[in-house]
């Protein structure tokens, strides 16, 4: 009866948006700093660091910095999600953008995804692919810097969505709500950004094993991402009939598991469903067992 009498909280405290705002504004300055330090050609600390990772991995500066960030980005995304959906299926609501820990590392995650957009447009010099998006006379940029940079601009635009979404219509425990679909969502396409910028760089006669290291991810990277709509049927409690979900099923087993295994011969399916085995499992110790949650079973996707 208690249950049944508890008013939905609504949205967050002032506070916590204020502090929200200053993260973001703290994290992102920095990166805005770099790039016009960049396009005025003053090649400082960032654009050196590019250039090392570039010339190491065999990549242009343009993806190689970015890739980097961009992969650090979503392991911090998705520690937080992997842990902040068991918290809520223990603990229900919470009241607020920052009401637990698992939301800072989700905020500095989508924080990261659209610096890693900017950063590469910042960084983006000769050689450039055969066709490029022109910001400016001076100013041009490969349609992969453009697709991270979108995506993670509609996934950071979800955290603030979040909490007007809460005061309009109550707190919700679903990850299947349209906020949070759109975070999830905006991460998870930035890695095709990724793909495209690497097939860019492709264009421009970078080659070898560094660039096959930073290829191989996006698969896996991708599995992990939308394997994350599915974590409350691994937790055991389902927001949807399973059979309705078919079609994510099939675009996260199907399509980057071909994709693997075009990419890498044979054999690149096996090694990247093994490889994300092995990662979901780090994350089910991190999610459950050191933070102390309910835990994620077998991943259902692995049946399919």
């Amino acid at each position: 009866m208690f249950m049944a009498h508890e008013n939905p909280a609504g949205g967050a405290p002032l506070l916590q948006v204020a502090i929200a705002a200053l993260i973001s504004l703290t994290f992102l300055t920095p990166v805005l700093i770099a790039v016009l330090a960049e396009r005025r050609g003053n090649h400082a600390v960032v654009g050196r660091l590019a250039d090392e990772v570039g010339s190491r991995f065999g990549a242009p500066r343009w993806l190689a910095l970015p890739s980097l960030t961009l992969f650090a980005s979503l392991l911090s995304a998705g520690v937080g999600v992997y842990w902040d959906v068991p918290y809520h299926v223990d603990y229900g609501r919470d009241e607020g953008p920052l009401a637990n820990p698992a939301h800072y590392l989700i905020l500095f995650g989508l924080l990261g995804v659209f610096a890693s957009g900017l950063l590469s447009a910042g960084l983006a010099s000769d050689p450039l692919p055969r066709r490029t998006v022109r910001l400016r006379r001076d100013w041009r940029v490969p349609y992969g810097s453009v697709l991270i940079t979108l995506s993670g601009a509609f996934a950071l635009l979800g955290f603030p969505l979040d909490d007007v979404w809460h005061r309009f219509f109550g707190q919700d425990v679903t990850l299947w709500g349209p906020t949070h679909v759109l975070m999830v969502g905006g991460a998870v396409t930035a890695v095709l950004g990724a793909a495209v910028l690497a097939a860019e760089a492709r264009q421009t006669g970078a080659h070898g094993r560094g660039m096959k290291a930073l290829e191989f991810q996006y698969p896996l990277w991708w599995l992990l991402g939308v394997g994350a709509f599915l974590m409350e049927f691994d937790i055991g409690v389902p927001q949807f009939p399973m059979v309705s979900q078919v079609v994510i099923l099939a675009v996260m087993g199907a399509w980057p598991l071909v994709w693997a295994r075009s990419a890498f011969g044979p054999g690149g399916a096996l090694l990247a469903a093994a490889a994300f085995l092995a990662a979901r499992g780090v994350l089910m110790v991190l999610a459950s067992d050191l933070a102390g949650r309910s835990p994620h079973h077998f991943p259902l996707i692995a049946g399919q």
